[in-house]
């Protein structure tokens, strides 16, 4: 997991040109476009402009698309997508399903001792529905 962070800090936002000029709205401008400007700074490549793209900030083959708790999610639909999972390597998130799938789920992987991705306190979420009584 440290190894994860380490790499994951070296990384800069990689940001649109003028994007402090143009853009309030963050979701907007920490998307990146290649400049174009004819005499633009940012496609110099000027000191202090923005970093760009390049092969060197790619993340390592065993690393890339793990989660930053250092496991690779699998997407999860019923409970018999558990049966095969290593806990050590994988970690579940839980796709788009009805509340009675998700506290099954919730409650095998909660056994099995999956470690669930999109799911903060599966204790507290079990708790939860345990005083409704909702049965797991």
């Amino acid at each position: 997991m440290k190894k994860i962070i380490q790499l994951r800090r070296k990384t800069p936002a990689f940001r649109r040109q003028e994007f402090g000029r143009w853009f309030t709205n963050k979701k907007i401008y920490d998307t990146w476009r290649k400049p174009k400007g004819h005499h633009g700074r940012v496609k110099r490549l000027a000191y202090q402009k923005g970093a760009s793209p390049k092969v060197g900030y790619r993340m390592p083959v065993d690393l890339r698309g793990s989660h930053p708790s250092g496991l690779m999610p699998i997407l999860v639909h019923n409970v018999k997508m558990l049966n095969n999972i290593d806990t050590k390597k994988y970690g579940i998130i839980i796709g788009k399903i009805g509340m009675k799938n998700k506290i099954a789920i919730v409650h095998e992987a909660e056994k099995k001792k999956i470690k669930i991705l999109n799911l903060r306190k599966p204790e507290e979420f079990l708790k939860k529905f345990k005083i409704k009584g909702v049965k797991a």
